[in-house]
């Protein structure tokens, strides 16, 4: 396509050249009446008609190649005249420099396209085409909510953006707390909204993690909205965990989810609202779910189960900080998600009696893995552990080390002791 497009614009340029000599000796007649000797040498004479023609119908070819270079409008108002044909020219050439900029740019971090678009007119133009930012990526940058609203006009072509560790400038020592919190509360959102309003149904992927304060489960309103076409979505907040309303107007609003990652928060009174609500939108919403994250101390054996029952096509599950899974809840679940292929548990306590259930019902399953710790099995002991609750938990780690081990059961389940 570059070699294509490189012969088309020197063709072009050679035809323009050639149109716009034709018409300066077209305008002038000598002092005895005769066209200039230039025009009268020339045998291989073109009609300026037919290079019109031509000319017309190499840009169409350059428009087709070129489709997301945006159109170069003439600065003043055009005339079929040699002015008109010159401006072209130019606007022409220039969109080729545009376009091998672009493919140099390419190769630039997001950073370095926001300082490059500072050098030049020029250089701008190509810093904000929209094939750059199809994928914006803004993981443990600093910025307001200013910088996004002005990169929204070049996200019209957007596919994928990910907001992690966005955090917000520290506190002065003379600032009152709560007024810096109030200040910093929702405050990429005016431009998140602008981000996602500009990249519209363009927009499949959107991952927001780990930014305090600065966005909250308004959010997955503000997505509900604007991004019908979207795919993949996580979200993941301490201060503002997914509510069953956010949940209720995303899942109205963005029908097509297939991939749904919704962490829970550490805070045990906010966790809380992550609950079966929640997993009802999900199960009723999300009809083509085929990936889900959930968890949360607020989530209930009867909530999984009938969540489930509603996402035949899942095959895999995350399950974060859940409810025990004991070997009657691994019966229930043994005629449920019949496409497993993945089942993993963080922070969630198994038994190795509903480890064995749940491997030898889930046929097509191809990975188990289970992330524990003491405090999982014995939250009541806190910190202070007796010598009778460590012998339990090692004998717990060595019963699914143990099935680990076991050639039926060791190429799927894993487990991984994380205190």
């Amino acid at each position: 396509m570059a070699e294509d497009l490189e012969v088309k614009a020197r063709e072009l340029k050679s035809l323009l050249g050639r149109c716009s000599g034709l018409l300066k000796g077209t305008g002038r007649m000598d002092g005895q009446g005769k066209k200039p000797r230039e025009l009268e040498a020339k045998h291989d004479r073109i009609q300026i008609s037919e290079l019109q023609g031509t000319i017309k119908k190499l840009k169409q070819e350059l428009a087709n190649i070129k489709k997301h270079e945006p159109r170069v409008e003439s600065q003043t108002k055009t005339k079929e005249t040699q002015e008109s044909l010159q401006e072209s020219y130019y606007d022409y050439s220039e969109d080729n420099t545009t376009l091998a900029l672009v493919l140099v740019f390419r190769f630039l971090t997001f950073s370095e396209l926001l300082l490059v678009g500072r050098v030049s007119r020029l250089w701008q133009r190509a810093s904000l085409h929209p094939s750059l930012w199809e994928l914006i990526d803004l993981s443990d940058y600093r910025l307001d909510s200013d910088v996004l609203i002005k990169l929204a006009n070049s996200c019209t072509s957007t596919k994928q953006i990910i907001l992690q560790g966005l955090t917000p400038p520290p506190a002065t020592p003379k600032v009152d707390l709560q007024g810096y919190i109030d200040s910093q509360k929702a405050g990429l959102e005016a431009g998140l909204k602008a981000l996602l309003s500009k990249a519209g149904p363009s927009l499949l992927s959107l991952s927001i993690s780990q930014c305090p304060l600065r966005i909250t489960e308004r959010s997955l309103w503000i997505t509900s909205f604007t991004s019908p076409s979207l795919a993949f979505l996580l979200y993941q907040s301490e201060e503002f965990p997914p509510t069953p309303e956010s949940i209720w107007s995303l899942s109205n609003g963005c029908p097509r989810i297939q991939s749904l990652h919704l962490y829970p928060t550490e805070d045990e009174e906010l966790d809380k609202q992550y609950n079966d609500k929640v997993l009802y939108h999900i199960g009723k919403g999300f009809p083509l779910l085929t990936e889900l994250t959930i968890g949360g101390q607020g989530l209930t054996i009867s909530g999984i189960t009938q969540l489930m029952t509603r996402l035949p096509r899942l095959h895999t599950l995350h399950l974060v900080k859940g409810p025990q899974i004991s070997y009657e809840t691994a019966n229930h679940f043994s005629s449920l998600l019949p496409s497993l292929l993945l089942l993993q548990l963080t922070h969630t306590p198994i038994s190795p009696q509903a480890v064995i259930k749940i491997t030898d019902t889930h046929k097509c399953l191809k990975t188990f893995h289970i992330q524990i710790s003491f405090i999982d099995y014995f939250a009541d002991e806190g910190k202070t552990r007796t010598l009778g609750s460590e012998k339990k938990y090692q004998q717990i780690i060595n019963n699914f080390e143990a099935i680990a081990q076991h050639s039926k059961y060791g190429g799927v389940f894993q487990v991984t002791d994380t205190q």
